[in-house]
């Protein structure tokens, strides 16, 4: 779920809620108790605002919250995620942060950050469980039965992709998430979001 608003510039449109008014205001927060709570100092500029709304949605939705990103020495998270991860630590939701700075996960004891070694059999199981729930509940109408039959075709994998998806992630093991974490964790991305110019 991409969580959005109007006369916000989307990328992408599958996936989208667009927010209401009256639901942007149930996720209103003070800029300056936000500023106080990161040690840091924010613009309050209407877009700015909707988009600490937009997340205050993404974080109260949301069983687990990860974060890519930088932890700081004050155990605040930087970039436009850091809102997003102190959200979630008081909502004491389970929070992972992967640091940017020492390509490793961290987790949130409530206290502390604690280096997350590796994911766990058991963390690796419930989120492929999860992704193969939500590949078959996003298969439940026939309009995305087709789109996903063409997406997999246009994407280069066959459409048969889609029916070997599950049987595929299911067989992911351990040693090939820490490979792929290694392998697309590694790099810095930053997101600028800003209204359209005119």
């Amino acid at each position: 779920m991409n969580f959005t608003f109007e006369g916000h510039n989307d990328s992408r449109t599958r996936g989208i809620r667009v927010l209401t008014h009256t639901e942007l205001k149930q996720g209103d927060v003070s800029l300056t108790y936000v500023g106080r709570l990161m040690n840091r100092s924010f613009t309050d500029t209407p877009i700015f605002r909707k988009i600490l709304q937009s997340i205050w949605h993404q974080v109260n939705n949301g069983q687990e919250i990860y974060v890519i990103g930088h932890i700081l020495g004050d155990s605040t998270v930087k970039g436009g995620t850091g809102w997003g991860a102190e959200f979630a630590k008081l909502c004491n939701k389970p929070l992972f942060v992967f640091d940017q700075d020492d390509s490793r996960w961290h987790r949130w004891t409530g206290e502390t950050w604690v280096v997350e070694s590796q994911p766990t059999d058991k963390e690796i199981e419930r989120a492929k469980s999860f992704s193969i729930g939500t590949h078959a509940l996003a298969h439940q109408r026939t309009r995305d039965r087709a789109f996903y039959l063409g997406w997999y075709e246009l994407a280069g994998t066959g459409h048969g992709f889609d029916t070997e998806f599950p049987r595929r992630l299911a067989a992911v093991t351990r040693d090939e998430v820490v490979q792929a974490a290694k392998k697309y964790l590694n790099s810095c991305v930053v997101s600028v979001v800003q209204p359209e110019k005119r």
